[in-house]
């Protein structure tokens, strides 16, 4: 069996989710099915706060982080879940050992067969996430720069105008921006080839909607 190791910021929520009571687990096995393919931990966490649970936020962090052990493990579940059990144990709290612990893995097991919408959320951020700077919003500065003559006070001046490009992007969950000069033949370029790439997008969707379900992926 491979040794798992559950980290300090998702040791609340685990502690949280094997001592709820099994009708709240029942109300989040439910309403995880509920949730839309795509979402991400932070729309995942927004989508159980709706149950009214104690320590919900915790919680969510908490099973949304199985993501890659459901990827990896293809629905049998309980090695897993009594893996993850053991780490627990072993990093902290030592009071379960040696103890008949089925029903704490009964209780992971009614999240983990649950899990479905959730794996395929982690498969999708996977995916997005190949390259490893991933946009999150962007604008643009226009301004006039007055190019002086050697007499400042002669009106006869010139002028540019200046285009500066903000990208804001997240570097492994670190958010950096970036600033980009451009004049007005970048921009048109720029735009014609973002209208080609929504003209793309809406050929694949149109073309191939009987084929796939198009989800919506939360960068």
């Amino acid at each position: 069996m491979a040794e798992y190791s559950i980290p300090k910021s998702f040791e609340k929520g685990f502690r949280h989710l094997i001592n709820l009571e099994h009708k709240d687990l029942i109300r989040i096995s439910e309403k995880m099915n509920q949730f839309e393919v795509g979402g991400g931990p932070l729309e995942f966490q927004k989508f159980l706060r709706e149950l009214e649970i104690d320590e919900i936020d915790e919680i969510s962090k908490s099973i949304f982080s199985f993501g890659k052990l459901l990827l990896d493990n293809y629905g049998n579940y309980r090695p897993v879940v009594e893996g993850l059990l053991k780490a627990y144990i072993r990093e902290y709290d030592n009071s379960f050992l040696n103890k008949d612990n089925e029903d704490i893995i009964q209780k992971l097991m009614i999240i983990f067969e649950s899990s479905s919408k959730v794996k395929m959320s982690y498969k999708t951020m996977s995916l997005m996430s190949d390259v490893p700077n991933v946009f999150r919003e962007s604008s643009i500065l226009t301004d006039i720069r007055v190019v002086f003559n050697d007499d400042i006070l002669d009106a006869n001046r010139n002028a540019i105008i200046s285009q500066q490009i903000k990208l804001i992007y997240i570097e492994n969950t670190i958010e950096k921006a970036l600033y980009l000069n451009a004049d007005r033949f970048d921009l048109e370029e720029l735009k014609g080839q973002i209208d080609r790439a929504l003209l793309k997008e809406e050929v694949f969707r149109n073309e191939y909607s009987d084929k796939f379900k198009f989800v919506k992926s939360a960068n």
